[in-house]
Formats: C-alpha cells, structure tokens, sequence
C-alpha cells in the first residue's frame, strides 16, 4: 500500500502530492487514488483544484448514476445498477484521468455492489481519481459505522491512498 497524508491540509501541498502520484500512477501496477480524511478535510475540493489545473470534468457518481437508476423499477435497479456504471464510466474513457466523487449510491444496499471491486475494474481502463465517502482507518478503509445497513469495511492493502487531515 501506498499511503501518503499531511499533518494539516495546506491546498497547494496537497495539490502537489495528488499531482505527483498522478505522474507516478504509469510507474505503479494500480492505477487507482483513493482520496482519504474525515467529512470536511477537503477532498472534493482537491479533487476539483486537480480537475481544474488538468482541464478535466470530475463526474458526481451519486447525480448522474441516480438519474440512470431513477426511472427504472426498484425490482430492476439492482440488475442493472452494475451495467448503468460500467456505462457511465464508458461514457468518460477519452479522459486522462476519471475522476469520481459523492460515490455513495454504490454502498446503498439495495444495490447489492460491491463499490471497491468496481473502482478497481474502471482503473484497469483508465487511471481512477475518487473520493472515498469514508474514512482509513489503520488499514482499512471504513464506510458507515458497524451495525449501520451500508456499513462496508476493505483492506487498504494494494490501494495507493492520499489521506487530508485536517
């Protein structure tokens, strides 16, 4: 695992961290960054200062995988939910790099997804940039707490990691 975090959140630093594991990202056999830190630490707002200094759109999974999911019957939201991703992320493959945040319609239950497997499968394609909606926690990235329905809870193991403290 490749971890990186800062004492206190400082824009440009952490701007030069994310841009300097971005270029590494060719060198590293994983071509994804998860972007860590507790609720307000920052990381939406790295990832758009990224995405602006790159020229590059940041996709709102939550907005734009809802609209797709939206108007089919709840009995076939979770067969497709799948499907409906892979497509979104077709949909952006020209970019240099596919940057995610507010992924957590992957973690609703009744979508049955597994949200690390597909951000790993979508940087097999292109580097992934994402924000992840929990938090590290030693080596395990945490989403909901334990007994909550969407609680998840994976081995950072492998995964390169930019923590924000604040």
């Amino acid at each position: 695992m490749l971890s990186k975090g800062m004492e206190k959140y400082t824009g440009e630093s952490m701007l030069s961290e994310l841009e300097q594991l971005a270029q590494d990202m060719t060198a590293l056999r994983n071509s994804l960054i998860l972007l860590t830190g507790v609720r307000g630490s920052g990381k939406t707002h790295l990832l758009r200062s990224f995405a602006q200094r790159r020229r590059l759109v940041v996709l709102n999974l939550g907005s734009e995988l809802g609209k797709r999911l939206l108007d089919l019957p709840s009995s076939l939201r979770s067969r497709r939910a799948g499907t409906e991703f892979r497509a979104l992320m077709q949909a952006y493959v020209s970019n240099e790099f596919l940057l995610l945040d507010n992924l957590e319609v992957l973690f609703d239950s009744t979508l049955a997804l597994n949200p690390l497997d597909l951000l790993r499968q979508s940087a097999r394609v292109r580097p992934v940039i994402a924000v992840w909606p929990g938090e590290l926690r030693g080596t395990r990235l945490i989403y909901a707490d334990t007994g909550h329905p969407e609680h998840r809870s994976y081995s950072s193991d492998g995964l390169t990691t930019l923590t924000i403290k604040q």
